[in-house]
């Protein structure tokens, strides 16, 4: 944890969430507090943490950015399909319109293709920080903390349903910091 100082910052919110906001701000609600052992909170925290050190927040931020450029991209090149055909009103129009009606439905399906590899990779990593916790020696709070959420959260029924989790899903989650 050396190099590390983030800002802790409460929130008033009676769900236990943690988060990690901007690059070097954790965030806990009032929840988390009051449900959690202390040997749980620290695991939380230091989960947390190895979001900040491995800068998931910055990528996220990067994968979302790629997102809207390519999203604006698009929706440039249908905004000037349809200015050259004045919006559908031209007798050359067919072509012009055929292309922004297939430039919309791009859009729309490499903006849900994105928004899925944005949650991939999030998925990966709360892997990756929950494997922080774990080399820090804080695997037993940070299952104990699982176990604990596993009991009251909902789980993801489906492949498409567990695709647009931002979490992957909590068993998997003890599982592996058990080996």
């Amino acid at each position: 944890m050396a190099g590390l100082s983030p800002e802790l910052f409460i929130c008033d919110d009676n769900y236990p969430n943690a988060m990690v906001t901007g690059t070097n701000t954790i965030i806990l609600t009032t929840g988390l507090i009051n449900t959690t052992t202390p040997e749980e909170l620290v695991a939380v925290i230091v989960h947390e943490l190895g979001h900040i050190k491995n800068k998931d927040a910055h990528h996220q931020a990067i994968g979302y950015s790629v997102n809207k450029i390519g999203s604006l991209a698009i929706g440039g090149a249908l905004a000037l399909s349809l200015l050259i055909s004045d919006n559908g009103r031209r007798a050359l129009m067919f072509p012009f319109v055929a292309i922004a009606a297939v430039l919309k439905i791009l859009k729309w399906v490499l903006e849900k293709l994105m928004i899925l590899g944005v949650l991939a990779i999030g998925r990966q990593n709360e892997y990756k920080a929950d494997n922080y916790a774990k080399e820090l020696g804080y695997k037993d709070g940070m299952i104990s903390y699982l176990r604990k959420i596993q009991n009251v959260e909902l789980q993801p029924k489906g492949w498409i349903a567990i695709l647009a989790q931002s979490h992957p899903p909590t068993p998997l989650r003890i599982e592996k910091l058990k080996r």
